[in-house]
């Protein structure tokens, strides 16, 4: 039997398995922008464009991506909570499929103000986006929006 375009098996494993790694990235983020700059874990979930902004990516001559701008800002998140609040769609075709998800997160960014940092405390909902490759046999997530 089809199920979104696949086998409802498969669907079902990928959509339990995209719904995991998402969830996963939340709890993840925590850890890799938190004050203990843990890229390990962007390593362990990310892969593509994800991971190039997360850990690589250059701006304004600083280079290492999140991470690395906020080592070199003395800047760190904190995260009060990130909940998934529903799925909204998920498109399990070809060889990156994404799930779009509702998420509610709060979110305070601490360092120094001359470095942009110190921030009040946000919290926003929103819809994102996230698509995965399979990198070594294992689904990581390759981009949000």
């Amino acid at each position: 039997m089809a199920f979104w375009g696949c086998h409802v098996l498969k669907c079902k494993v990928l959509l339990r398995d995209s719904t995991f790694l998402v969830k996963r990235w939340y709890e993840v983020k925590r850890q890799a922008f938190g004050s203990s700059f843990d890229d390990s874990l962007v390593k362990q979930y990310a892969t593509g464009e994800l991971y190039s902004n997360a850990l690589e990516k250059c701006n304004d001559g600083i280079c290492g991506g999140t991470v690395g701008w906020l080592r070199s800002k003395g800047c760190y998140y904190t995260y009060d909570f990130s909940n998934i609040n529903q799925i909204v769609s998920f498109d399990p075709s070809g060889s990156s499929p994404s799930i779009t998800v509702n998420v509610t997160e709060q979110l305070t960014l601490h360092g120094p103000r001359s470095a942009g940092c110190g921030t009040p405390t946000q919290t926003y909902q929103k819809n994102v986006t996230y698509w995965f490759k399979k990198e070594s046999g294992n689904w990581k997530i390759s981009n949000r929006n």
